[in-house]
């Protein structure tokens, strides 16, 4: 039932926020705005991610690992993709130039030269 003008609404609770990408330490203060209650932020949302894995603890001892984390993850998850793009292209790309009567000396080959 919606309220009417005349009825007060108690304030939503606000707990400070800890930016997860951010070192410094006057970001983990509350802002004076308050957070619109249907659109969380971003970082409520990875705070309560990585608080139900790791505990709230290890959010607040190693807040300041977090960009080099953050920057390790993102490398990863590049070298692991364009792995997997190149190495499904490498048979297509080799059927094209060579054929592939020649792929089996080229994988023999290639095992000698990495060995």
């Amino acid at each position: 039932m919606p309220n009417s003008d005349d009825e007060e609404v108690e304030p939503l609770e606000t707990e400070p926020l800890l930016l997860l990408f951010d070192g410094d330490s006057s970001a983990s203060k509350p802002s004076s705005a308050p957070p619109k209650p249907d659109t969380p932020p971003a970082s409520s949302l990875l705070r309560r991610i990585a608080g139900s894995l790791y505990g709230e603890d290890a959010l607040q001892a190693h807040g300041a690992d977090a960009p080099r984390v953050a920057w390790l993850a993102m490398m990863l998850g590049c070298i692991i993709g364009s792995f997997w793009l190149l190495d499904s292209l490498k048979d297509t790309v080799f059927a094209t130039l060579v054929g592939l009567e020649h792929q089996p000396k080229a994988k023999v080959c290639g095992l000698h030269s990495c060995g």
